[in-house]
């Protein structure tokens, strides 16, 4: 037995903090946040010269690539990620108003997470995936300082974050089991189709129009 394995209550050997698991999903996530991250900090202190779009971009990406995995069709993503935007620039907008003020910050604060927290579980699965993206962009404008005059700048970065974030994740995304699922059933339903005129057709076309 190698000190990287340990026994089971059997006498089995396992293995403990040597074993790796990985999958392919996982690693073109880390692809892309390696990626996107240094590509959109670069872009936006060496070209556009504007630290506060810089911070927002940076943490932005990171947030909705490593802090957020959203799920089911193209479709689905895009308007996961337009839901982030909106929610995220929202929260952003009222963190840097209120963060001048400790008192002002401290009470915002309560409703705010609340409002994301309860829409993000009324409004599914991936919206409850983005709750800390969202957190996240009403959380670092409040505890840093800031005016009303960084909030074009901040806004910007966090849009921009999200849109290139979304295109990395609908252009660089493996298929998901479900996906896959789908498209098997698509092809056994095309393979198993039955004529119109079959008795077994009119059953099957009467239940779909009662369903």
């Amino acid at each position: 037995m190698t000190p990287g394995q340990a026994t089971d209550g059997a006498g089995r050997s396992r293995l403990s903090f040597a074993e790796i698991v990985w999958s392919a999903d996982a690693a073109i996530r880390a692809v892309r946040a390696m990626v996107i991250i240094p590509g959109l900090f670069a872009l936006c202190l060496e070209v556009f010269g504007n630290p506060q779009l810089t911070v927002y971009a940076s943490f932005g990406s990171f947030g909705a690539l490593v802090l957020t995995s959203l799920g089911g069709t193209v479709k689905d993503k895009a308007i996961a990620y337009a839901g982030l935007a909106l929610a995220g620039g929202a929260a952003l907008t009222i963190g840097t108003i209120a963060s001048g003020t400790a008192w002002l910050a401290a009470l915002v604060s309560v409703p705010v997470v609340f409002a994301i927290s309860f829409a993000a579980d009324v409004a599914g699965p991936n919206a409850a995936s983005g709750v800390t993206a969202a957190l996240l962009a009403y959380v670092l404008p409040v505890a840093s300082a800031g005016s009303a005059g960084d909030i074009p700048a901040r806004f910007a970065g966090w849009l921009l974050a999200c849109a290139v974030s979304a295109a990395g994740v609908l252009l660089l995304s493996p298929r998901t089991p479900g996906d896959q699922l789908r498209q098997a059933a698509a092809h056994l339903a095309r393979a198993r189709r039955i004529p119109w005129w079959h008795p077994a057709g009119s059953l099957s076309s009467a239940a779909g129009r009662v369903a």
